[in-house]
């Protein structure tokens, strides 16, 4: 599919480019960013172009010579990919090793080996140790590719020698695009979702309906909420976010993405009981949902509201969640129940 695979990240895309073009493509490279916006497509495609015997240099791979074509069969011999195995906490170091072991090759003078890391941030420091071996003493023609979330928690040696490449989050263009065209969405389902994905497709690795029931319930059970719920929300909140995680870390990150429905339905009743504008809201709520909500709650306290729910996608990173949300919910009660006195004395 050439470079053009790649939707969204058009400076990452032409640095490689660039690279590969004036033939100054560094022997090891870390992709920076979040998941699902296309880091790991781009490190194949990379990989693709560098075997390619006929690259274009604007484009990347031919996608027709018998290189390209082995590739997309997935059994080109000189390409290899390694990710963090389901269920265990790091990459662990003898599988790391056995997967550079063909490093120790001697290639010949057109040969390439590209040798591409996932997870490259859940590495301990044997594994650190064992990949910055490779990446200190390159031997020539291979080309180490590290796909991490973010530099912190990297090591300063394995990022001093290795060319950062960034990659940033999708607009709603590109990841509307990638919804209907990749993920089989209609045009509908996908515009309905772009709010709440958060400018990656992520969150739909395990699969479209059960992600947005999720998000539905959270949508459902914040536009009605009780103070008599708070405590049964909290303990399904953290049940949810809980399922298939494998660590506090983790199970907090999934949290914050299942409260951001409820972000963008207080924005929009914000919106609407500002502007009565159907039109101007994301759509992530039925129109009925908002105008209830923005009727029951007001413009000061819907205000407030969505500061407290803004500041969680900061706090419940580093709080204990079950606290912190029940906080959060009484709040999100407190501001209703205080508007419906004050309209009710009236």
């Amino acid at each position: 599919m050439s470079f053009e695979a790649v939707w969204g990240q058009e400076a990452a895309v032409g640095f490689l480019r660039r690279a590969l073009a004036a033939d100054r493509l560094a022997h090891a490279l870390l992709f920076v960013g979040p998941a699902g916006v296309g880091r790991r497509l781009t490190a194949r495609e990379l990989a693709k172009a560098l075997f390619c015997s006929q690259p274009d240099p604007a484009l990347g791979a031919c996608d027709r010579c018998l290189s390209c074509r082995q590739f997309e069969r997935g059994n080109h011999p000189g390409f290899s990919e390694l990710a963090r195995r389901t269920g265990k906490q790091v990459v662990e170091v003898e599988v790391l090793r056995q997967f550079l072991a063909p490093m120790r090759r001697r290639l010949g003078a057109t040969e390439r080996q590209v040798f591409v890391i996932d997870d490259a941030e859940w590495l301990n420091v044997e594994g650190y140790n064992t990949v910055l071996k490779r990446l200190e003493e390159p031997p020539p023609g291979n080309v180490v590719i590290l796909v991490a979330r973010g530099l912190d928690g990297l090591p300063a040696t394995v990022v001093s020698r290795s060319q950062v490449v960034r990659f940033g989050l999708l607009g709603p263009e590109e990841l509307e695009r990638v919804l209907v065209e990749r993920c089989g969405l209609t045009a509908e389902e996908a515009r309905r979702m772009v709010p709440l994905l958060g400018g990656t497709v992520a969150p739909l690795a395990e699969g479209n309906e059960s992600w947005l029931a999720d998000r539905q319930w959270v949508i459902e059970v914040v536009s009605r909420l009780t103070g008599a719920e708070v405590v049964g929300v909290v303990e399904e909140l953290v049940a949810r976010a809980s399922q298939g995680t494998e660590g506090a870390v983790e199970r907090n990150l999934r949290l914050v993405e299942l409260l951001r429905p409820a972000v963008w339905l207080y924005r929009d009743a914000l919106v609407y009981g500002r502007t009565g504008e159907e039109d101007l809201l994301s759509g992530v709520a039925p129109v009925g949902v908002v105008r209830s909500l923005a009727e029951r709650v007001g413009g000061e306290g819907l205000e407030k509201c969505l500061a407290s729910l803004l500041r969680a996608q900061v706090q419940l990173q580093k709080s204990n969640p079950a606290i912190f949300l029940a906080g959060l919910l009484v709040e999100l009660v407190r501001r209703g129940d205080e508007r419906s006195i004050s309209v009710g004395s009236r």
